[in-house]
């Protein structure tokens, strides 16, 4: 019986353990408006000029237009959506952006993650590496995405990373999206950010206690019932 009860305290560390490793890794999302382009709903597309309202939550700017695409039923032009049934696009004219300045600040001693889905036309539409996906604060840039060619059919990801060190408070993060590419469409979908080691994401003491108390809690029951 001696044997059982030394099993038990063994298994009881390495649960704590697991729990906490736990906490230390899960991605912790910064909110995005409309994310996947699925605002306006539409049965085509919606088309706008800078300062308008065809894509809900982010703003256009620059000469050309951009909006939302509803792509089922254009497998013969454009892959599926990658996350729900619309997309979104630009068709630049010079320089044209899609932007969106979140809710949140840029926080210290933080390791921020952008991630964007881009794929390309079937008609040729495409604008080769001539586009830009950023992170800024401020007004700053930190971190963009390495562009590669979309590619019809296929959807790929692309994302940056940015560790932040001490920083001023009141500095809006804010996403970028850009094409300057004459005559091809960026076609993009599925823009997230999240911070893996911002705060939230690892316990306090008060966490780690209570992780703790509830694990010698259990081992204190199983030696009483062996």
């Amino acid at each position: 019986m001696k044997t059982s009860k030394f099993k038990c305290m063994v298994g009881a560390v390495p649960i704590t353990a697991i729990i906490l490793s736990g906490q230390a890794t899960f991605g912790q999302a910064v909110p995005v408006v409309n994310p996947s382009f699925e605002s306006p709903s539409t049965g085509l597309y919606t088309a706008g000029a800078a300062g308008s309202s065809a894509i809900t939550g982010w703003t256009i700017g620059g000469g050309g237009d951009a909006g939302v695409w509803n792509v089922a039923g254009s497998s013969s032009i454009i892959a599926g959506a990658a996350d729900g049934l619309q997309i979104g696009y630009i068709n630049p004219l010079g320089l044209t952006t899609v932007s969106q300045t979140l809710t949140s600040d840029l926080q210290s001693d933080s390791t921020y993650t952008l991630s964007i889905d881009v794929t390309g036309r079937a008609d040729g539409e495409n604008p080769g590496t001539g586009y830009s996906v950023g992170l800024y604060a401020g007004g700053d840039l930190l971190a963009s995405v390495t562009p590669e060619t979309p590619g019809y059919g296929t959807w790929t990801d692309l994302s940056a990373t940015f560790t932040s060190g001490t920083v001023a408070p009141g500095e809006p993060l804010t996403i970028e999206i850009s094409d300057w590419t004459a005559g091809g469409q960026l076609d993009f979908d599925n823009v997230t950010l999240t911070d893996p080691v911002g705060a939230g994401t690892l316990p306090d003491g008060g966490m780690t206690a209570m992780l703790l108390a509830g694990s010698l809690g259990a081992l204190g029951w199983f030696r009483r019932k062996i």
